[in-house]
């Protein structure tokens, strides 16, 4: 059942958020540059029309910004893809196939700001910062959880060697 939502996350930010805004939270100063919360709201309740949510109301208001915060991360990759895919090879989607016909009316928008120089200087300093990280995070997406049967052996297996070695 998490594959379905999390793809449902993905479709309704690539049909329902422009990818001409910049961030997708608030910043002072940046305002007409961030994803609305009439948006993100939207979004929700397109996830509302999906999703059926069997919850306290006490508990519906975190559900709703974790799967924000979700969406957020999808539209970020989304646009970081537009970017590779298009923009750094000087093309457009194909918009007579369909491919992210309400994101058109905002492609000039976009590409304008990739190429500006304020984003070129921003992309710069966080690719520094970027390979400044002594411990990339390599666990994937599932994070710890994910790998703590694999230590687990890995751990079984170190003990038996050293057992066998003191016999």
């Amino acid at each position: 059942m998490i594959a379905p939502y999390h793809n449902s996350q993905g479709a309704i930010v690539r049909k329902h958020v422009p990818i001409k805004f910049r961030y997708w939270k608030k910043r002072k100063g940046q305002e007409d540059w961030c994803v609305t919360d009439e948006i993100k709201q939207k979004c929700w309740e397109q996830m509302v029309k999906l999703f059926e949510f069997d919850l306290h109301p006490t508990d519906t208001e975190i559900v709703m910004k974790q799967a924000l915060r979700c969406m957020g991360k999808k539209w970020r990759y989304f646009k970081h893809e537009l970017y590779k895919k298009h923009v750094l090879n000087g093309t457009e989607p194909d918009w007579q196939k369909g491919e992210h016909p309400t994101q058109q009316a905002y492609w000039e928008a976009f590409v304008s700001w990739k190429k500006s120089e304020e984003a070129l200087a921003i992309s710069k300093v966080n690719t520094l910062n970027s390979h400044r990280n002594d411990n990339p995070h390599r666990t994937g997406s599932r994070g710890y959880a994910k790998k703590v049967p694999e230590w687990e052996k890995k751990l079984q297996e170190l003990v038996q060697k050293v057992l066998h070695h003191r016999l």
